[in-house]
């Protein structure tokens, strides 16, 4: 027998107001795509949780959290408002199966409903959540958020929140960050990153994809590649120059990118998590957003290109607070001086939690392990999809000791044979430049 309950919550700070900064960023290509790109997760109940545990559980983040009890309502002229109550009833699903393999199945098969299916922005609540018991015994608890009501490192603050019972300060939520983006302050942050994006915006070449010779229908392609021997050497050329392991990656990808599409400059977009800004570490909310750098490939060795890579970074983390709807009209205002549009719907995202220290002393690895590591790197292609609202979209995965990465990609500009090229050449460079910087 299956049953969803009511949950009623109350909660403080409700009203209407225009959406936040990170909400806007994320709300604009959730309705370009026609996705709520769905966050999820399902757990092993500990012991001694019950249904009635898990409905606190649920009661209390919700009222504790605005952006888990917002709604997103459009206006009459499409502009898009966050809606927060401060009290209503959220739903938990209540699934009662037999035996412990079925309950581990039937959570899988409710993760995978919860994340795949779009919510309804004006009238669902952007939490999901069931728990599923195992011959009357909760087995597993499942949950699903909106994208709109936080990202990754809000979800990561959510569950610390929860385990630390409430007793920490509840960062910005995003009512007061959309009051807060109206202010002097915030109109200065916004001006200075809409001002280095128009000066990247002016130096990019206008066209670094042309017509495919194998596009592909459905359109959007994904790729995805597991590498033991990037980690080597990443790990290796970040102890060689000092720096962070993303750079590292990022300048990777900006040789590879090269190779295939011959421009000199790779132009992308480079996701902030934007958190290290005050109150907001602890927001339950999305906050990142993206701006535009650019990364000169030519004449310049490995490590110069890695320089280039973590000064990009840098800047990027500088004027990665901006309005996104001014942004959007920037570029296409400077595509329309141009003659052509800048092809800035490339974004490179690590996503990876952890992010293992490197130091100087570091033992790298022999050409030898790094030639049978590559032999260990698997390739897959994921499903397609209809639509994308980017060209390509590289994404590191949060997967420990190794390096796993995907490319989602227009097949109109980047043939699949060509995206297969790019993923295996981030490989080969990051393995050559380990060697021989």
């Amino acid at each position: 027998m299956n049953e969803t309950i009511l949950v009623p919550f109350q909660g403080d700070g409700g009203g209407v107001d225009a959406l936040s900064w990170g909400q806007c960023e994320i709300w604009r290509p959730m309705i370009a795509v026609g996705s709520s790109f769905p966050l999820g997760a399902t757990y092993p109940a500990p012991p001694g949780t019950t249904v009635a545990s898990v409905a606190d559980m649920l009661r209390f983040v919700v009222g504790r959290h605005q952006s888990l009890r917002t709604r997103i309502v459009t206006d009459a002229d499409g502009t898009p408002r966050q809606h927060v109550a401060t009290s209503g009833s959220v739903p938990l699903e209540v699934v009662h199966v037999d035996g412990d393999e079925p309950a581990a199945a039937e959570a899988a098969r409710l993760l995978h409903r919860f994340t795949h299916t779009n919510f309804d922005y004006p009238r669902e609540w952007p939490v999901r959540m069931a728990v599923v018991l195992g011959n009357g015994t909760a087995a597993h608890v499942v949950a699903g958020y909106s994208h709109v009501a936080s990202d990754m490192h809000g979800l990561d603050a959510l569950v610390a929140d929860a385990l630390a019972g409430g007793t920490g300060a509840i960062g910005t939520q995003p009512l007061a960050q959309a009051r807060q983006q109206r202010t002097a302050a915030a109109h200065r942050e916004n001006a200075m990153a809409l001002r280095h994006a128009a000066k990247v915006l002016r130096t990019i070449p206008t066209r670094r994809f042309h017509e495919s010779t194998d596009p592909r229908q459905p359109r959007w392609w994904q790729i995805g590649y597991h590498s033991p021997a990037c980690h080597l050497a990443v790990r290796a050329i970040a102890a060689r120059t000092n720096v962070p392991s993303t750079p590292v990656l990022l300048a990777g990808f900006a040789v590879a990118l090269h190779r295939v599409t011959g421009t000199a400059v790779t132009a992308t977009k480079l996701l902030v998590h934007n958190r290290f800004r005050p109150g907001f570490a602890t927001s339950v909310s999305p906050l990142a957003q993206s701006n535009v750098a650019a990364i000169d490939v030519t004449d310049s060795t490995f490590d110069q290109v890695v320089g280039a890579a973590w000064r990009a970074i840098t800047q990027a983390a500088r004027y990665s607070y901006f309005d996104p709807t001014q942004m959007a009209e920037l570029v296409a205002q400077i595509g329309q001086e141009r003659g052509a549009d800048s092809h800035v719907d490339v974004t490179f995202n690590d996503r990876r939690r952890t992010r293992p220290a490197t130091r100087p002393s570091d033992t790298l690895p022999t050409a030898a392990e790094l030639a049978a590591a590559r032999e260990s790197a698997t390739i897959r292609w994921e499903p397609p999809l209809d639509t994308y609202d980017h060209t390509a979209y590289f994404y590191v995965n949060d997967v420990p000791d190794t390096v796993d990465y995907e490319l989602c990609a227009d097949t109109h500009r980047l043939s699949p044979a060509d995206m297969e090229t790019l993923v295996r050449s981030v490989e080969d460079v990051l393995v050559t430049a380990a060697l021989d910087p």
